[in-house]
């Protein structure tokens, strides 16, 4: 295993996800168990509250205009539950603080939990929902679904998939490509109704979230594993590199990989882990450019809360 240079941004973050790149060059990410976006200046490591969505914000992009997308998971997960929770679904924050919602269905499919989002080729929001976090022992009760959304409003269901747990999603020229975290498997959907699998990640190694960088690689952070892989798509090879303690996410930025740290479990102090941190894995590797796009709010009118039955 490879054990690049590490260096520690910002800690004792609640849950940090997202994370996205604004043009100022501030990296966004969100705080899910504070119901926060927040911005981190790399030079300065000066961390600002953006906006305060409440319920349980889970990951963020950053559209053509500069605003910030957010996948709102409702303010509930396991055993946690927001003080504010709201309607599941997408999110529109601007700089300013205003928040608003886009869209709680698409194409009459209730939101569940969004999870993770990115922009296509084609400029459509993608998005995962992995529908209610369910223990092992109930698992197999309901649906999971990647979906997309137009500059018009318009939706689309990609893939309905079962109780897999869809999370990090990413994309490029060719597609876009999630990561399945209950069967490990990668996955890239090219148009159509065909979905190919691309790669099994090694026992342990649960995926979360996954950006390309510049030569096609995927680099996937593994939640708890301690690992980050990078995955070759052309020879279906993996390097391990050393990511402790519970990488969630990244996004390539001047010097490195940004990675969003759930920080050490202690199961004695809470049901969540709640010092987290944003890290810089240093590598002269580059990323992909991100594909910005924009979204109205949805067409789709919106459906009666599904949550009840977490």
């Amino acid at each position: 295993m490879t054990t690049p240079k590490l260096r520690v941004l910002a800690e004792f973050i609640q849950h940090p996800e997202g994370p996205d790149l604004l043009p100022d060059g501030r990296v966004v990410f969100v705080e899910t168990w504070t119901g926060l976006v927040k911005a981190l200046d790399p030079a300065s490591r000066r961390v600002d509250v953006i906006a305060r969505t409440g319920g349980g914000p889970n990951a963020c992009c950053v559209d053509a205009d500069g605003d910030v997308l957010v996948t709102q998971n409702g303010g509930r997960w396991h055993l946690w539950t927001a003080e504010d929770p709201v309607p599941a679904g997408i999110q529109r924050v601007r700089l300013d603080g205003r928040v608003e919602s886009v869209t709680s269905a698409i194409a009459g499919i209730a939101c569940v939990a969004p999870n993770d989002l990115c922009f296509g080729a084609d400029g459509r929001l993608y998005f995962t929902d992995p529908g209610a976090w369910f223990p092992p022992e109930t698992r197999g009760r309901q649906q999971s679904h990647v979906f997309a959304l137009d500059s018009t409003g318009a939706g689309e269901v990609i893939a309905e998939l079962g109780d897999v747990y869809p999370n990090g999603i990413a994309a490029s020229r060719d597609g876009v490509v999630w990561a399945e975290s209950h069967t490990r498997l990668i996955k890239m959907w090219s148009g159509g109704s065909q979905v190919r699998t691309l790669a099994e990640l090694p026992e342990g190694h649960v995926p979360d979230g996954l950006k390309f960088d510049c030569e096609g690689k995927l680099w996937i952070t593994t939640v708890e594993a301690g690992v980050m892989d990078v995955l070759d798509l052309a020879t279906g090879s993996i390097t391990e590199l050393a990511c402790p303690y519970m990488p969630l996410n990244c996004v390539f930025v001047p010097g490195g990989v940004l990675v969003t740290d759930g920080g050490l479990f202690d199961p004695s102090a809470d049901i969540v882990p709640r010092h987290g941190r944003l890290v810089m894995l240093e590598t002269a590797i580059e990323g992909q450019p991100l594909f910005r796009g924009r979204v109205n709010n949805a067409r789709d009118a919106e459906v009666p809360d599904s949550r009840g039955y977490w």
